[in-house]
């Protein structure tokens, strides 16, 4: 009967020796998936989180674009066009004759792209003759203009002993 048991025993041993041999594999295959998986995940969340902050760059880019095409409409609408060349001139004419000044305009410099040979910039000399009032409302008037002028150069001198300044200004007018 000893041998029996110890068969028994011994059987027994082996077949839960095989049991716990084959859960050990089953285990190591299971865990090797999970680990695969695990890899997987963390790549997987990887990219997705890259994929969302592209996404977010692209949205804000998008943003970007359509405020620099706005202001790009903008700046075009300060430049002067070839065409109101004799329409800004009357304007700075206009201006002079409203605050009381004498005055003569005329062109003096033209600057031309030197890809396209298109004129980009014109300077105008502008001499005016009034008082002081007249002259500083010839400049409040520049500003109302529509357009993107820089004063170049302002030169003034006292006319005589009746309160009258002779100012000379060169205005820079930029074209689209």
């Amino acid at each position: 009967m000893k041998k029996n048991k110890n068969k028994l025993f011994t059987a027994l041993g082996v077949f839960a020796g095989v049991v716990v041999l084959c859960i050990f594999v089953l285990w190591q295959f299971l865990l090797s998936g999970l680990h695969a998986t695990q890899g997987d995940y963390v790549a997987n969340s990887r990219a997705l989180s890259e994929v969302e902050q592209k996404a977010d760059l692209k949205n804000d880019l998008a943003k970007e674009i359509e405020k620099i095409n706005s202001d790009i409409e903008t700046v075009k609408g300060l430049l002067l066009t070839e065409g109101d060349k004799l329409e800004f001139i009357q304007e700075i004419e206009g201006i002079a004759l409203a605050n009381g000044n004498t005055y003569s305009v005329r062109s003096t410099n033209e600057i031309k792209d030197s890809k396209t040979g298109k004129v980009v910039e014109i300077d105008f000399s502008v001499n005016l003759q009034g008082t002081f009032a007249g002259v500083f409302g010839f400049f409040e008037g520049l500003k109302s203009t529509p357009y993107l002028i820089s004063i170049k150069q302002v030169s003034m001198s006292k006319e005589g002993d009746g309160g009258l300044i002779s100012t000379n200004v060169v205005l820079k007018i930029y074209l689209q």
